[in-house]
Parts: C-alpha cells; structure tokens; sequence
C-alpha cells in the first residue's frame, strides 16, 4: 500500500481544486492511500511513502487572487 500525501496552499482556491483532483485521480488506485495536507503559501508538492514525488522548484506554483503568495485581493 502506498501512502500519497499531498501539500496545498491552504489559502489558493485554485491550488486546492488541483489537489482536491489529483487526489481523486490517485484514490483511483486500490493500492494507494491519499491524503490532502495544508502546506505553505503557493504550494502543490506530492510525496510518496515520504518521498518527494513532484514539488515546484524556485518560485511558488502559482501567485495571484487568492493564492496567498503575491495576492492581488
């Protein structure tokens, strides 16, 4: 079985749609165990049994309304 933890901006409405979708799609797996987490501001990274999987290098993953990192609101 493997766990799947994913971490959203707890603040970006967009991020979590993504994340809400990503972790629908991986549920999909019977031999996966999917969690959503709040991460930092501007985040979307996936780890896998607690490894990085996929995690935006640099700058935050998205800025703009809502997002928390660089919000126009």
């Amino acid at each position: 079985m493997k766990l799947v933890t994913i971490r959203r901006c707890p603040a970006c409405s967009t991020i979590d749609r993504l994340a809400i979708s990503l972790a629908d799609t991986l549920r999909r797996d019977r031999n996966a165990t999917v969690r959503v987490v709040d991460g930092s501001p501007g985040e979307l990274s996936v780890e896998m049994d607690g490894h990085p999987v996929a995690e935006p290098a640099g700058e935050p993953l998205l800025t703009g309304a809502g997002c928390g990192v660089g919000a126009t609101e």
